[in-house]
């Protein structure tokens, strides 16, 4: 008997960070499915790489938006502050938690096993 691959899902922001590791994830042999967030951040780029990252390794992408106003007292992140500079690797409070609980919930809906995170050292 065959054994199926394990599912996993991905949270893919399209930084090389989650990039490698979607990346690794495939190549270890997982059923990946990226997913990605848009909370209105001001890197729109992010998105649309996201979605050409998840289509060059053939993987279901599913983007979740999610209120911004939850970011709202990040004042000082370049991300969701307009009067900020942007810059690249701007650290956001508390969103990775929101985005690893987002893809817990996700996890069991879609019978998957595992959650792969390439976390910024920020």
């Amino acid at each position: 008997m065959e054994r199926q691959p394990t599912k996993a899902i991905v949270l893919l922001s399209a930084g090389v960070d989650s990039c490698v590791t979607l990346a690794h994830a495939i190549n270890t042999g997982k059923d990946c499915t990226a997913l990605t967030f848009h909370y209105q951040q001001r890197h729109v780029l992010e998105l649309k790489a996201a979605q050409a990252i998840a289509r060059h390794y053939h993987v279901p992408h599913i983007m979740i938006h999610i209120d911004p106003t939850l970011f709202i007292r990040a004042t000082h992140s370049s991300l969701t502050n307009p009067n900020t500079p942007l810059e690249s690797g701007t650290y956001v409070p508390g969103r990775n938690l929101l985005f690893l609980a987002h893809a817990a919930s996700l996890l069991e809906s879609m019978a998957a096993s595992e959650i792969y995170f390439g976390a910024h050292a920020q």
